[in-house]
C-alpha cells in the first residue's frame, strides 16, 4: 500500500507540470464591436484575438474586471480599446509591456442632445462613446486596428 501510495505521488508531481496546452493571448479587444473588427482582420492569421469584456453590461463605466481578465490583460502584446471614454476602466490596469491601441483615434464622437425639461432648452451632454454605430467611424477604427496589426505583425496579414 505504501508503494502504491508513493508510485501515485511521484507520478501527481510529475503530472502536475502537464496541463492543457494555454492559449497565449496576443491582443485583447476590450468591447465586442472592435474584437468584431479585430477577428475579421486577424482571420486566416496565426494571431490570437480574445475579448475582454465579455458579459451584457449596461454600463462600462463602472466596470470592475474579474481575475481572469486582468490575466488576458496581463498576458496581452496589444490591447486595443473602442475608446471616446467607453473603456475607460482599463486605463489603471494596462500592463506595461502591451502596446494599447485607442480605436477611436480621427474618428468623430457621436453627440447627443438632452432636454432640460425644467429649463426648457436644449444642450449637449457628453458625447456618445458608441462610435462604430456611425459607418464612417467604424470604417476609421477598423483602419486605425489594421495599421496596428500591420505595424506590429508584417508578415502575419496580407
Amino acid at each position: 500500500m505504501r508503494r502504491l501510495l508513493a508510485i501515485l505521488a511521484i507520478l501527481c508531481i510529475l503530472l502536475s507540470g502537464c496541463t492543457a496546452e494555454s492559449r497565449h493571448a496576443q491582443i485583447v479587444a476590450t468591447t465586442l464591436p472592435v474584437y468584431e473588427f479585430t477577428s475579421a482582420l486577424c482571420k486566416d492569421t496565426d494571431i490570437s484575438v480574445d475579448q475582454l469584456v465579455t458579459e451584457n453590461v449596461s454600463c462600462l463605466h463602472d466596470y470592475t474586471l474579474q481575475v481572469h481578465q486582468m490575466q488576458l490583460l496581463e498576458d496581452a502584446q496589444i490591447v486595443i480599446t473602442s475608446g471616446a471614454g467607453l473603456d475607460s476602466f482599463v486605463a489603471d490596469v494596462l500592463p506595461d509591456t502591451a502596446l494599447c491601441v485607442d480605436a477611436s483615434q480621427n474618428a468623430a464622437l457621436l453627440c447627443t442632445e438632452v432636454h432640460n425639461e425644467h429649463r426648457h432648452d436644449h444642450q449637449h451632454s457628453d458625447a456618445d462613446p458608441h462610435i462604430w454605430l456611425s459607418p464612417e467611424n467604424a470604417k476609421i477604427m477598423t483602419n486605425n486596428i489594421y495599421n496596428t496589426l500591420v505595424l506590429s505583425y508584417p508578415n502575419a496579414l496580407k
